[in-house]
């Protein structure tokens, strides 16, 4: 990186830009206190002219109507309006730290030229489609609403992609990778954490780099900021490695806005290699230590013509954060190996808050469902689907599809997982059949319609998920991989335990009482 955008890049992170839990506490306070004066201001004027709540009041109703206009789901809107109408004050306050996707008018200028060039460059890239309609026909409608959002779908060999049920599996291959980088090595994660897993990867990232590899590293501030130690970056930069926390925690304090965050997980590889998944860096991703029994997740490793999607997107939101565009996606991105026979389609897709509310993400989970002739499989820590996934969901199962959905049998986050049970009754009104897993905690986030097609990425079964975070995955069809996932799901079940629609209603009444509540708000999570 350049003097200036290594001055650039310090700037954005300001003076807390290293200091971690330290910075936590201070930036909470900040926020803490904005929201208290807010609520202070308001409440005292109420008190002062009691004209004033009807001000509120309109205001309230003011905001409803727009994200009426505006709104992602239905669920999404009912949730804030409960909100605004119940507690207008504090609603309102709410609302402005947590409710919107704002963007200076800079940001917006670089977000608009990242997204353009990203799409440009992808909607020149040959798409599979008539080859997959010709042989895959019931899988084409999956690839199509990829195509619709610029993603295409690539033919590779069977043995293009490879699947691993669990993190240590995945790190392994990854190290190896690595060390064999030639040209330039690209990272992006959600959660880095210190331990045996980064330790073993900084120390490759930091060789490759003095051998003239182009390393760039980016990960997430609010991820990242009770994991990391003091000048994370500053030591990465040291190392020779261009690295870049996404969208600092500190940023928006002043504008009463924190929330829209990278969830991304992947990495490649001189554009010949990639990686994605729920996998982060941290030593739980790998069984080497967790606080919430076995730790299950699910990642890819794929080569070919597919590269090229996943470095473009992962070139898309560098540039959108480091405020400067790749001018040649090209010069990472070498002309795949024409594929031989085998049948596989991988279409690499992203998503995230700049798009609302236009979803591929979401639109392909409820078209696998629409599309399944006998059985869509999902994996997921938090499920907390909107109203469009979980009618989907709904009436696959009642039209005899067999729908199943495997969450935590321990979880990470006790709300959540209250949240995420308060949607178990509709689903399984409806035939759907939910499973736990019982060793510890599912972070999988993977799906399986008729065992012949797949996605595996960072995308959960929640609006967070669909609406507010920057997500990526890679949806396959045919091959070894979806193979290995469909019997992945299948040791997958004998280890859970499902969901007993009798013992389900049999639980006491305030925990029926406290899991509604929490799924009816769940869109705010």
């Amino acid at each position: 990186m350049s003097g200036g955008k290594n001055k650039r890049a310090l700037k954005r992170e300001g003076f807390l830009g290293n200091n971690g839990s330290f910075r936590f506490v201070i930036v909470s306070l900040l926020a803490l206190g904005n929201i208290t004066l807010g609520m202070a201001a308001v409440m005292l004027l109420a008190r002062i002219a009691p004209y004033v709540s009807l001000v509120l009041l309109a205001a309230a109703l003011f905001v409803i109507c727009g994200k009426t206009v505006t709104m992602r789901t239905p669920d999404h809107t009912l949730a804030w309006s409960i909100l605004l109408l119940a507690v207008p004050f504090a609603g309102l306050v709410l609302y402005l730290s947590w409710g919107r996707v704002n963007f200076t008018k800079l940001e917006k200028g670089f977000l608009e030229r990242s997204f353009r060039r990203c799409r440009d460059f992808l909607q020149n890239e040959p798409d599979a489609g008539d080859a997959l309609r010709e042989e895959r026909p019931e899988q084409a409608r999956q690839a199509a609403v990829l195509r619709r959002e610029d993603f295409p779908a690539y033919r590779a060999d069977a043995g293009a992609a490879k699947y691993y049920p669990l993190g240590e599996l995945l790190f392994e291959d990854l190290y190896r990778d690595l060390e064999a980088a030639r040209d330039h090595i690209f990272m992006c994660f959600y959660i880095v954490a210190d331990g045996e897993v980064w330790e073993r990867l900084r120390g490759i990232l930091r060789r490759k780099a003095a051998e003239g590899v182009l390393v760039r590293f980016m990960y997430d501030d609010m991820g990242c900021v009770m994991t990391l130690k003091r000048d994370f970056a500053g030591k990465l930069r040291a190392d020779g490695i261009e690295v870049t926390a996404f969208n600092p925690i500190h940023r928006y304090v002043r504008q009463l806005y924190l929330n829209y965050r990278n969830h991304r997980k992947m990495c490649i590889i001189d554009g010949r290699v990639a990686y994605a998944g729920g996998i982060n860096l941290a030593d739980e991703y790998a069984n080497i230590s967790s606080r919430v029994g076995h730790w299950k997740d699910g990642g890819l490793r794929f080569t070919g013509g597919a590269v090229r999607s996943q470095t473009a997107i992962f070139l898309q939101i560098w540039d959108m954060e480091n405020m400067m565009v790749t001018e040649d996606y090209n010069a990472f991105c070498p002309e795949p190996e024409e594929p031989g026979p085998g049948g596989m389609y991988i279409a690499p897709f992203a998503d995230g808050p700049a798009n609302n509310p236009r979803n591929p993400a979401h639109t392909l989970y409820q078209t696998m469902c629409a599309a399944a002739r006998e059985s869509v499989w999902y994996t997921t820590p938090y499920m907390m689907p909107d109203c469009a996934l979980r009618e989907a969901l709904c009436c696959a199962a009642e039209g005899g599809v067999d729908v199943r959905i495997i969450t935590p049998g321990i979880p990470d986050h006790v709300t959540v997982y209250a949240a995420t049970r308060g949607h178990y009754r509709r689903l399984l009104d409806s035939g759907v059949r939910v499973f736990e897993y019982a060793p510890g905690f599912m972070h999988a986030k993977m799906a399986l319609c008729d065992r012949s097609s797949a996605v595996v990425g960072s995308i959960n079964m929640d609006s967070r998920s669909f609406y507010q975070h920057y997500e990526n995955a890679v949806w396959i069809a045919g091959g070894q991989a979806v193979d290995d996932i469909a019997r992945d799901f299948d040791a997958l079940f004998a280890r859970c335990r499902e969901i007993d629609p009798a013992a389900w209603d049999a639980r006491p009444m305030h925990k029926k009482l406290w899991q509604a509540t929490l799924s009816l708000f769940s869109p705010l999570f």
